[in-house]
């Protein structure tokens, strides 16, 4: 199963990434759901995240900032 970890500001982009993802890959893709850099590090302290689509301009944490703070925190 893909753990797959969606960023992104703006719910409908959320909720339409979940549903194309969802319909390509059915039950073998597990959706988690952050709405900027800040929540994105939490769901990776609380799961195994195998693909991370992001957003770049965010508010608290910003997708370039977030992908800094993986690398220097893995």
């Amino acid at each position: 199963m893909i753990q797959t970890l969606l960023v992104d500001d703006e719910p409908l982009t959320v909720e339409y990434l979940d549903r194309f993802l969802t319909g390509i890959y059915g039950g073998d893709i597990q959706i988690h759901t952050a709405s900027n850099g800040r929540e994105a590090a939490d769901r990776l302290c609380q799961f195994h995240i195998d693909l991370i689509i992001s957003d770049i301009m965010m508010p608290v944490m910003d997708g370039l900032d977030m992908v800094k703070n993986i690398k220097e925190n893995r």
